[in-house]
Formats: C-alpha cells, structure tokens, sequence
C-alpha cells in the first residue's frame, strides 16, 4: 500500500487548481476517472460550500459553470439532449475514462 504525505500537496484554493489536480491525480480524489463521478464530486463541494457558507476569500468563483454548459451545448450537442456537459461526455465516449479525457478537452477548449 502506497502512503501519501498530504502534508506536500497543495490544498486546491480554485476550480482551476482543483481540476489540474484531478487530471494529474485522478484516483486521488474520484473513484475512478469518469465525468460521472467527476459531476457527483464537483455538486458535493458546491453543496457543502452552500451549506458551510465559508467566507468569501474561500469561495471558488474562477469559473462559470453556467456559460460552460451552455457553450458545451452550443457546440458538442448536436442531438439536443437534454444532459449536462458531464453526462454529455459520458454519452459521446466508449468508456468513463475516455469520456473523463473528453470532458477535460471541452474544458481546456472553453478556457
């Protein structure tokens, strides 16, 4: 079993930093690469931010999930589904994995 020092990696303090730390390390923070589980993560800490209601110097605020899901709509759905960028992905791939990579290509696209 592989120990990890948390003490050396870096809290992640943006939604920029948190998705650069997912894809470098994925299995570290999702049970396995997938939009999916990716999605389910991403609610969980908006939930809990909503619920905690930490103050706003710790608030992600870098990036607007709305205008994302609108131009992932915009420009990957050409079907018109009625999914998220997440579950869009999940769709439009063979695997979770491959869809996990897909997401991040829309994601770096858009940025």
């Amino acid at each position: 079993m592989t120990e990890y020092d948390t003490k050396s990696l870096p809290a992640p303090d943006s939604w920029a930093s948190f998705f650069s730390a997912v894809r470098e390390r994925p299995s570290m923070w999702l049970y396995k690469p997938s939009p999916l589980d990716l999605h389910t993560f991403i609610r969980g800490m908006i939930f809990s931010t909503s619920v905690h209601k930490p103050s706003s110097s710790k608030c992600w605020e870098d990036f607007n999930f709305q205008e994302f899901e609108s131009w992932v709509s915009k420009n990957f759905n050409s079907e018109r589904m009625s999914v998220n960028s997440f579950h869009l992905a999940e769709h439009l791939s063979e695997t979770g994995e491959l869809g996990f990579k897909l997401w991040f290509k829309w994601y770096d696209q858009y940025n």
